[in-house]
């Protein structure tokens, strides 16, 4: 906050707590759980981030595939307790078993459920509807139904961006998301990749 307040900027702006920058902070590596000490930790920190303004918790599940069921439960916990939601990038974008987009989303179902917790899909064309939108959106849409509160939300256009070193582009990617190497292109440039 206090970077952007120095910039002096003409709207009102706020941010939520990205819980792989705490998760990094304290050492806990991107491909592999908390421990429950550590997690306690985590839950401590992302309380005190809440009560100094942030407007929610930010998962980014993907990116990092080391967070447990567990971190996740107790991420939407406190944000259930402190009346704010949960926003995320599930857990996989892909149509490919094992995991599939859809198997993402019901798993923030079944924790918004359990939790009684909001969430909120972050980009949904990339990250929970790759492939399957009709699907997906009935999925978010029987689940608002049932009372849960979950939103999602798109950018409007039909392509995602990210580093190429992300775990989005671990071993199998081609066919996770049915794309190849001439379906990348540099960022800032027409430069395809091979």
């Amino acid at each position: 906050y206090r970077i952007y307040q120095r910039q002096r900027p003409p709207v009102h702006f706020g941010g939520a707590l990205l819980y792989t920058a705490l998760r990094t902070k304290l050492g806990v590596g991107s491909y592999r759980a908390a421990s429950p000490t550590q997690l306690a930790i985590l839950t401590a920190r992302a309380e005190e981030a809440l009560r100094e303004g942030a407007l929610g918790i930010s998962m980014s599940l993907e990116y990092e595939p080391g967070i447990s069921t567990a971190e996740v439960e107790a991420m939407m916990r406190v944000a259930q307790r402190e009346h704010v939601p949960v926003f995320f990038h599930v857990r996989s974008s892909g149509i490919e078993s094992p995991k599939t987009n859809l198997d993402a989303l019901r798993e923030v179902v079944s924790l918004a459920r359990s939790t009684g917790a909001a969430a909120h899909i972050e980009h949904i064309i990339s990250t929970g509807g790759t492939c399957s939108m009709a699907e997906s959106l009935g999925l978010l849409q029987a689940a608002r139904d049932e009372g849960l509160d979950i939103t999602a939300c798109a950018y409007p256009y039909p392509y995602w961006g990210t580093r190429l070193d992300s775990a989005r582009f671990a071993p199998g990617w081609q066919k996770r998301f049915r794309i190849g190497y001439r379906d990348l292109q540099l960022a800032g440039s027409a430069e395809r990749l091979t």
